[in-house]
């Protein structure tokens, strides 16, 4: 495989398709599209809320591969948060407003946009987006807040004994499965992309032809972390979960 690969004139590095990706989604969103709702602030509060999302993305790989998993995990349930209100405001009628008036939480973002595309499946697992919604709010909410479950991440194993990862070193294991986990969520929101732009999209083919070539990298991405078994278990850290095995 090639390390790097051109697509519409700009160079994507395969090596790092997380990075990649969101490079290419924050030069999208500086075209400013439009949203199929088409207003005013429909556009330009979704490209903010999709370079909100990027942004947490971008800092949540960081911390992960600083060694600082933890702080990732922190961030998982504003990521979904940032997503759902940015599909809202994008594409349902009132939303925008809401959401800029105070009135419209992210859980309420989810119920709306997932009503709306409630017949859309996620390809691989033939889930129900809001069934899958509310699991992934379900699980990230015991890393929002001051629980054991989010504590365990800041152990690692030397031999038979445990340490706190003080350094903080990069735990291989949990860092694999913590980018999996943004990668899979990176990979969701290629095709919301193609929901609330589609008009945009069929108007622009290169941008939509390169956006499409992203999501089979991703979804590539998604299948080799799904064969490796990172997506098993997100509730405890590979690191614990071993000394058991």
């Amino acid at each position: 495989m090639k390390d790097f690969i051109l697509l519409n004139g700009s160079p994507f590095d395969m090596r790092f398709p997380l990075d990649s990706s969101i490079s290419f989604f924050k030069r999208f969103f500086l075209r400013h599209p439009t949203t199929i709702l088409n207003t005013e602030n429909s556009n330009e509060i979704s490209c903010m809320l999709g370079y909100q999302y990027l942004n947490l993305i971008k800092a949540g790989n960081i911390l992960n591969k600083q060694g600082h998993h933890i702080g990732t995990l922190c961030l998982f349930r504003t990521i979904e948060d940032s997503l759902d209100c940015f599909m809202a405001c994008a594409t349902v009628d009132n939303a925008v407003e809401q959401w800029l008036s105070n009135k419209l939480k992210p859980s309420q973002a989810a119920i709306k946009w997932t009503k709306k595309f409630g017949k859309d499946k996620l390809d691989k697992y033939n889930v129900k987006y809001d069934e899958y919604r509310k699991e992934l709010r379900d699980i990230f909410n015991l890393y929002s807040h001051c629980t054991p479950a989010l504590t365990r991440w800041i152990f690692f194993r030397i031999g038979k004994r445990w340490a706190l990862n003080s350094k903080p070193n990069r735990i291989y294991s949990c860092e694999k499965n913590v980018e999996a986990n943004l990668v899979f969520t990176l990979c969701e929101f290629t095709h919301c992309l193609f929901l609330s732009y589609e008009q945009y999209l069929n108007a622009h083919t290169k941008i939509a032809n390169t956006l499409d070539k992203i999501t089979n990298i991703l979804k590539d991405e998604v299948d080799k972390c799904d064969k490796e078994g990172l997506y098993n278990e997100l509730l405890l850290p590979p690191e614990l979960k071993n000394a058991f095995n």
